[in-house]
């Protein structure tokens, strides 16, 4: 069982946790990211785990969470019950590493007992992934 990343310690961590990279992606990623937010007066983030790890590695920028563009205070729950004929239509939008656990979303809907269901899978990455992700579709 894996445990959670709790950021690329400049690109260390990385090496450690994802040896599928080489440290000289690791590095260039990473440096290429610092070049781009350092001119940025602010970022917008999905997570605090993001925001966490972006001050971490970069100093002196004003992080701020967007709770992953949903505003908790308008979320109404859906008391709907859905019949063996409804349609339900899921997606994940992430890049397809190993780590971020797409693969795990297409093996249980795998299990569902409908047709009435769609996944669809947006976002680039292991080429594995993408063979799973064909196969459901």
């Amino acid at each position: 069982m894996g445990s959670l990343c709790n950021g690329p310690n400049g690109g260390e961590a990385c090496a450690r946790y994802c040896s599928k990279f080489t440290s000289q992606f690791i590095k260039e990623r990473l440096d290429s990211t610092k070049r781009v937010l350092s001119g940025a007066k602010e970022i917008f983030v999905p997570s605090t785990f993001v925001a966490n790890m972006i001050e971490s590695e970069m100093n002196g920028i004003k992080v701020t969470v967007n709770n992953h563009g949903i505003r908790q205070s308008t979320i109404q729950p859906n008391y709907k019950t859905y019949d063996d004929h409804d349609s339900l239509k899921f997606a994940s939008i992430s890049t397809l590493i190993s780590h971020k656990g797409t693969h795990l979303a297409i093996q249980a809907f795998e299990t569902l007992k409908t047709e009435h269901a769609e996944l669809d899978i947006f976002g680039v990455g292991e080429k594995k992934l993408h063979g799973l992700a064909q196969i459901l579709g």
